[in-house]
């Protein structure tokens, strides 16, 4: 294995010997050129009077979030903030830029304005102006519980869950470190084998708030896990408030194919539910052993790449 060779691969097979890839250089213009870059989008804007968006703030997740500030010549150029509202704040408001700077972007809650507005600043620099809107929710705690909606997701960990009722002993079971951001809980109702569904299955409930109406993606994070009693894939059940429990057949609703599923360390299945604004509850539901869950993630907005997911959102108990 040591004496393998390392460099040059272009598929899975090594090759006959060590190649260095091809290196290319590019070249900078001399003039100094800004550009910035949000957090949150894979587009930069360069052009004078461009305009970009920041993801939205909340008190509740209480954000830190960023604009990057960078070069595309070889000459440094001086950057300054315009038009900042007094209750934002900037870890830097001027400074040199060489090749590129980070400022990280807070709000000051006691301040800030009740309710949902948009302000913005301006960043100066190269002879252009750029304008960064920030988006605001500065909602009161109010009858909230549990995980709060923000940027279009709800987040949650399978181990932080608000409830875990279990039947005889029997239902959903905590391991440790088994999840890929956290860990995992296991289904272990009375029966191994599949059962029917019903009221009087063990489960798990996680509180929420939302405030999006309509429909939503709730996408369900799965250690991978082969159907090991051929019975025509493994099952467990969700609900959403009241609702009847629902079946979903982790091997038979899912997208992955056993292959990402294996390399990802997980299986993701997703439905679509209707709700409110408010407060509500999701249930997981034990049918038969064999279901891991990892993370939920509901989906209220644009749904993003992500390898691992949205981080947890905030939680209010």
């Amino acid at each position: 294995m040591m004496s393998q060779t390392h460099i040059g691969y272009t598929y899975w097979q090594q090759p006959d010997q060590n190649n260095m890839p091809e290196v290319g250089e590019i070249p900078l213009q001399e003039n100094a050129e800004m550009g910035v870059g949000v957090q949150g989008l894979e587009s930069v804007v360069t052009g004078n009077g461009s305009t970009t968006t920041l993801p939205a703030f909340d008190p509740f997740n209480d954000q830190e979030f960023y604009i990057e500030i960078f070069n595309k010549g070889q000459k440094p150029f001086e950057h300054h903030i315009q038009k900042k509202p007094s209750w934002l704040e900037l870890s830097e408001e001027k400074g040199t830029i060489e090749d590129q700077k980070r400022l990280k972007v807070q709000v000051n809650w006691g301040k800030a304005p009740k309710g949902s507005s948009t302000c913005s600043f301006q960043v100066n620099g190269t002879y252009k102006q750029v304008t960064i809107k920030v988006p605001v929710q500065n909602f009161n705690k109010g009858k909230i519980q549990g995980f709060v909606e923000s940027n279009g997701f709800i987040s949650m960990e399978a181990d932080n869950f608000s409830e875990n009722v279990q039947v005889d002993g029997k239902g959903w079971q905590l391991i440790p470190n088994l999840g890929r951001t956290g860990a995992a809980m296991t289904s272990f109702p009375h029966e191994p084998t599949q059962q029917e569904v019903s009221k009087d299955n063990p489960y798990l409930a996680y509180d929420f708030y939302s405030f999006t109406q309509g429909k939503a993606e709730v996408e369900f994070y799965l250690s991978p896990t082969i159907d090991f009693r051929n019975q025509g894939g493994l099952e467990f059940a969700y609900s959403v408030d009241d609702g009847a429990p629902q079946v979903i057949n982790m091997q038979g609703q899912t997208k992955d194919n056993w292959d990402t599923s294996v390399a990802n360390n997980v299986t993701k299945v997703s439905v679509t539910v209707n709700f409110n604004p408010g407060n509500h509850t999701l249930k997981v539901w034990a049918i038969e052993t064999g279901i891991v869950l990892q993370k939920i993630v509901i989906i209220t907005g644009e749904k993003k790449n992500s390898y691992l997911g949205p981080p947890e959102s905030a939680k209010v108990k």
